[in-house]
């Protein structure tokens, strides 16, 4: 790891990954649409996976190159379950979200374990990566929870604004699950 960078550091750019994560599947889902392919939730993986690894890789790698890959590799990693679900089970709508960020944790683990290996020990780091993001997505699955409010117009904006915190706290979670990854 770079010696100028610490765990606050680590835990901003976990943050700002999940922050930019969530724009880009916004982003995505908008273009997407624009092009008729509603429904598929791919991009999910892809624009959450790529954000988050691409926040990880300064502090894994010195090298751009060993970046760039490092980020390739997350995103296909998380991309792949959702990509797996959309093509061969795109009905499956109750537990897809949470089987595919299950499954995508796993092989977003997989993928970039050769790098991440130097900061976790070996056996830890399938488990550190796959707990850290279930836990970050947990409260995004609360916003169902939320939609279940009765409420007015002022009611409206209070959900909203609840909502919008259970989605950006995941980067925070993340954060504080992996910050031992960089001890």
């Amino acid at each position: 790891m770079n010696a100028m960078l610490s765990k606050k550091y680590w835990l901003l750019a976990n943050f700002l990954g999940w922050t930019i994560g969530v724009m880009l599947i916004i982003a995505l889902s908008g273009i997407l649409d624009q092009f008729g392919l509603e429904g598929y939730q791919f991009y999910v993986g892809l624009g959450m996976g790529f954000a988050v690894a691409t926040t990880h890789a300064p502090f894994l790698d010195r090298d751009f190159r060993g970046k760039i890959i490092f980020a390739l590799k997350g995103s296909i990693g998380m991309m792949t379950p959702f990509l797996i679900a959309d093509l061969f089970f795109p009905n499956a709508h109750e537990l897809k979200l949470f089987i595919c960020v299950l499954l995508g944790s796993f092989s977003f683990a997989l993928l970039t374990f050769k790098k991440t290996q130097e900061y976790d020990k070996a056996s830890r780091h399938l488990f550190t990566y796959s707990i850290a993001w279930i836990l970050s997505s947990m409260p995004i699955f609360l916003i169902g929870l939320t939609m279940q409010i009765p409420s007015d117009n002022s009611g409206k904006l209070f959900i909203a604004i609840l909502n919008l915190m259970l989605i950006l706290i995941g980067g925070v979670i993340m954060g504080f699950t992996t910050k031992k990854m960089i001890s």
